[in-house]
């Protein structure tokens, strides 16, 4: 996690905490990923309007500082998650280097959200645990081929 996304006073992986008054700043190393960070929409995916003729409205915007190749990670974990994208259409950003990374954590986006949505019942809706797995798999079969 960027040290952006924790909130002050909250302990970091190291067990130090982050004082509220603390200026704090992305390590360099996550933010030279993918190109450096950016303002994206985070939920891009049932945000945009289309109709014919006309320029495609974004609606709904959920500011983000990402590197952009992860919002197009986020849309194609949407995909997968919710739309069953076929697995040989999953080929993302091939140029890259870091869109295995992204894709990835996309899913760990989605997964959070949709835990933190779930309420304190922690009762996810019918299907969603094997639209997870099935995601994940597709995910991990993919990268096993690339690096094979």
């Amino acid at each position: 996690m960027e040290e952006l996304d924790r909130p002050a006073g909250t302990p970091c992986p190291n067990g130090q905490i982050i004082s509220p008054t603390a200026r704090t700043t992305p390590k360099r190393s996550l933010r030279n990923q993918a190109g450096g960070s950016r303002l994206i929409h985070g939920d891009l995916t049932g945000n945009v309007l289309f109709v014919r003729d006309e320029v495609p409205a974004v609606i709904d915007f959920s500011p983000y500082w990402r590197p952009p190749v992860f919002a197009e990670a986020i849309v194609v974990a949407d995909g997968l998650l919710w739309f069953d994208l076929p697995s040989d259409l999953l080929t993302g950003s091939g140029d890259q280097p870091d869109w295995q990374q992204m894709l990835i954590r996309a899913l760990i986006f989605r997964l959070v959200a949709h835990s933190e949505s779930a309420g304190p019942s922690g009762r996810a809706q019918s299907g969603e645990r094997e639209r997870y797995v099935r995601a994940t798999e597709v995910v991990v079969k993919k990268l096993a081929a690339l690096q094979g």
